[in-house]
């Protein structure tokens, strides 16, 4: 038996052979771009059911080992993912390879698939509550603080000191990839280290539907709310998923309100600002205001080089400061890419049995920017097909003009921006020559008619496909 990747799987030498260190490295560095990419390319339900759950445990020629923790996750990321694990590592290894799911043999075969978080015994009369699978490195120490940041570390930090004191709710909000999710880790972490009979529960807002309407069609409502109720803290993220779903935020509604009135610590996180929530009710967006809101924005160069340098020292390399500086102006608004882009510069490094060099991190970050934006229409291409499709030009929409075309063509722009890319609010006035207040005025505008016409949603969907099969690079 040998242990591999920081001793977190055991396999049998048998099974699984991986050569040198250096292949460890490699390997190592490929799945955390693949993290990366898949990231972007899958809902976050399925990220967090599914991928996140693998590890990479071997390479014995062209096959790549990935291990799970149950024959039933097995079974079913074999049927659906391995052929996309395959292409994200191929493309991410610069080779082809193929991919096997094996299991994890320090894990128990599971029966069902795995829920949001995993089954503890109850004590006494109490429900089962499920431990969750927390990501190890989401710890508060290795969570880069910055002026982009601060305000939310602090809160995350009081409430993972004291549950239920301080701060309750916590909301908060913010891009892509700038650290939302390493928070929410970083708390329950935190707790459970201090005290390991704590109950908490961590979803995302897509599973807590998903969970909620199979309690209702399998007649278990009463055992889905117990298992959400039961609960020291309760963390969801990405709760905009269940915009739009009445049924499941009327059952999110009164899950708040129990916890709130309990005296139970709720941490919500949100690509946007409740009151940018537009298609959750009122009452719901008001109670997430209710405690403190966070924001995280895209962290400043500083820090986008101190995290630079932190992730390289974890992986036992001194980053070169011309590289750091080039790979911080490079990637501005999301630090997942960032590290990711990282990881496969090392990678690329450890291969070439060299140091990081300029030259490296170039062709690292142009395949990468292609990897992650494939199929992502860019703003330029969105900006022309509204234009297009409301009949005027992409010189009026960029323009002063305030007929009711070139205005409604100019907000749809602006509002697909911000919902495609996540752009800044400055970064999208600037776009459109405008002020910062005007992309925020287009975005409300058209979020609140979706609340009111629904069906207009097809009309963005159309805007946006016309985009994509014209995307400029």
């Amino acid at each position: 038996m040998f242990e591999l990747l920081a001793g977190r799987h055991t396999i049998a030498s048998t099974q699984l052979t991986l050569g040198e260190p250096e292949q460890v490295v490699i390997l190592k560095g490929a799945w955390e771009a693949t993290l990366v990419e898949l990231k972007e390319l899958v809902n976050p339900a399925t990220y967090d059911r599914w991928i996140s759950t693998l590890t990479p445990v071997g390479r014995t020629g062209s096959v790549i080992s990935l291990a799970t923790n149950g024959e039933f996750a097995r079974q079913w990321i074999t049927r659906k993912f391995t052929e996309m694990l395959a292409a994200s590592l191929s493309s991410a290894l610069g080779e082809p390879v193929t991919v096997q799911i094996v299991l994890d043999e320090n894990a128990k075969t599971e029966q069902a698939p795995p829920p949001s978080v995993a089954k503890k015994k109850p004590s006494g009369s109490e429900p089962a509550i499920r431990r969750p699978g927390f990501i190890s490195k989401y710890t508060f120490d290795r969570f880069v603080e910055g002026n982009s940041n601060r305000l939310a570390l602090a809160g995350a930090q009081a409430v993972a000191a004291q549950p239920g004191k301080k701060f309750n709710p916590l909301f908060i909000y913010g891009g892509p990839g700038l650290g939302k999710t390493h928070l929410l880790h970083a708390i329950g972490q935190q707790v459970l280290a201090r005290d390991a009979r704590s109950r908490i529960v961590y979803l995302t807002g897509q599973v807590f539907a998903e969970e909620f309407i199979h309690s209702v069609k399998t007649g278990r409502v009463g055992e889905f709310r117990s298992m959400q109720r039961s609960v020291d803290i309760w963390l969801v993220d990405d709760v905009q998923l269940i915009a739009g779903k009445d049924r499941t935020q009327e059952e999110l509604f009164h899950t708040f309100n129990f916890l709130y009135e309990g005296g139970r610590q709720i941490v919500i996180c949100s690509d946007r600002p409740p009151r940018e929530l537009y298609l959750m009710e009122e009452r719901l967006r008001s109670r997430f205001e209710s405690g403190l809101v966070a924001d995280i924005s895209p962290p400043d160069f500083e820090t986008r080089a101190a995290i630079l340098i932190k992730k390289a020292e974890e992986e036992g390399v001194e980053l070169p400061m011309d590289v750091v500086d080039l790979m911080a102006d490079r990637i501005q608004s999301n630090i997942r890419k960032l590290e990711g882009s990282l990881c496969r510069l090392l990678a690329e490094a450890s291969l070439a049995g060299r140091p990081p060099t300029v030259e490296m991190a170039e062709e690292v970050l142009r395949s990468f920017f292609e990897d992650t934006n494939a199929g992502k229409p860019s703003p330029e291409a969105l900006i022309e097909a509204s234009a297009d499709y409301h009949g005027v030009t992409m010189e009026e929409v960029m323009g002063k003009g305030r007929r009711q075309a070139i205005t409604r063509a100019r907000q749809v722009a602006m509002y697909l921006c911000r919902e495609v890319w996540s752009l800044p609010w400055k970064q999208i006035g600037t776009l459109f020559r405008k002020d910062h207040s005007s992309a925020i005025y287009a975005h409300k505008s058209i979020g609140e008619e979706l609340v009111r016409r629904p069906d207009q949603q097809r009309v963005l969907d159309e805007i946006v496909e016309a985009a994509r099969s014209k995307r400029q690079h």
